[in-house]
């Protein structure tokens, strides 16, 4: 008896720091930076953590029994647990607490009371939907990922859906989706340098929408970039999304959580964004044909995708193109500083055309899958061999971007 008890609580000890080690591995996010991880690994983490760390939980009772009972010894069962502890307890808090999301409790301010917190020239991300728009600063939505609009038809979207603007820093690409209003959709990590979303226990790329095969995903609903000095000024009716902190007296711990975030944010991220280096040198594909942070505003439609730098935009005036069997015209307002494309009417070539999608054959239509000024290394990541700058696309075989 006294054996199977040694054997039980060595089994059940070992078994929890291992299965602890593998869940902070995979899901620890900055552990990307010292450990190999593998895409598959994230996503079967991130979808069985409940009963991972049910199982880690059950091991660590089961030493914690065995060890009273008279089996192992006492320092190596602290230092065990307290292993285990760290591991499960640092990836949790920072995705589940530290990041958490704000599909139901976003809150949006008019444009009055947003323009001191905002600059002149920072940009927002606009989405409109019913009549309505929505502006996100990349500071101010960096942090939950996801911020929910609203459900209903009453938000422009589909019955018993929510329109969800989902944001990643690292490839600083703004995405906005519907989502169904019963779904819970959160931040599960990243791979690529880009997010991995969770949607009921399913794990979705961000810039597919979906799967990397992009065979499932969420319909997207067309966002632009341009500055707030801009959205300002043509939208004076619109909404803002702002991300004030909670106070201090109401909840000390949680206030305490989201200003470590933050400055953790802030080091991190100043470095990215001013230098070509990377946070996670994780890249499946790269592309010498621009530096790695050159902003482009990509198109993908089908197997092929095509990305445009603003500088060529504006040098044409309008590129008149087409990306999957889809015919697109892109222009640039230099002074919204705003890339916009339409979809146009096959055959046609536009002449004129302003940001708003007023063209001299009529009003065109926004496309929804346009990806607004984000970083060349990660668009190129998940879409190698995309065209560049061109007014013909190129293949991309989607499915096989990144493994």
């Amino acid at each position: 008896m006294a054996f199977l008890c040694t054997v039980v609580h060595w089994a059940a000890l070992g078994c929890g720091v291992v299965l602890a080690f593998r869940y902070f591995r995979a899901l620890g996010d900055v552990t990307q930076a010292v450990f190999n991880v593998q895409r598959a690994e994230l996503i079967s983490a991130a979808e069985d953590e409940g009963r991972t760390l049910a199982l880690i939980a059950g091991c660590a009772a089961a030493s914690v029994m065995t060890h009273i009972a008279g089996a192992g010894d006492g320092w190596v069962v602290i230092g065990a647990l307290a292993l285990m502890i760290l591991c499960t307890a640092f990836p949790w808090l920072w995705v589940h607490v530290g990041l958490r999301g704000q599909q139901t409790s976003a809150r949006y301010f008019d444009v009055q009371a947003a323009a001191s917190a905002l600059a002149d020239d920072d940009e927002v991300l606009v989405v409109e939907a019913a009549g309505q728009t929505w502006a996100f600063a990349d500071r101010e939505i960096r942090r939950p990922h996801v911020a929910g609009v609203g459900a209903g038809t009453g938000a422009g979207v589909g019955l018993n859906h929510r329109l969800v603007m989902t944001y990643c820093a690292l490839s600083r690409l703004g995405m906005a989706v519907e989502v169904p209003e019963s779904a819970d959709l959160s931040v599960a990590g990243q791979f690529g340098n880009n997010l991995i979303l969770k949607m009921d226990g399913a794990c979705l790329q961000q810039i597919y929408a979906g799967t990397p095969a992009c065979t499932s995903g969420l319909r997207r609903v067309a966002v632009i970039r341009m500055s707030w000095r801009c959205y300002r000024s043509t939208h004076p009716d619109g909404l803002v999304y702002l991300n004030p902190m909670g106070l201090w007296s109401r909840n000390p711990l949680l206030r305490l959580v989201d200003e470590v975030v933050e400055r953790v944010f802030d080091r991190a991220l100043d470095t990215h964004h001013r230098t070509d280096a990377l946070m996670f040198e994780t890249l499946s594909n790269e592309d010498d044909r621009l530096s790695r942070k050159t902003l482009v505003w990509g198109i993908a439609e089908g197997d092929e995708a095509a990305a445009f730098t603003s500088a060529y935009v504006q040098s044409q005036g309008v590129v008149n193109t087409e990306v999957g069997g889809l015919s697109v015209a892109l222009t640039f307002d230099e002074d919204a500083g705003c890339l916009a494309a339409f979809e146009r009417p096959a055959g046609v070539q536009i002449r004129q055309l302003n940001c708003h999608g007023r063209s001299d054959v009529g009003l065109l239509r926004r496309i929804r899958t346009l990806y607004p000024g984000m970083y060349w290394f990660a668009w190129v990541n998940f879409f190698p061999g995309t065209a560049l700058d061109e007014t013909t696309s190129g293949v991309q075989p989607a499915a096989a971007a990144v493994g």
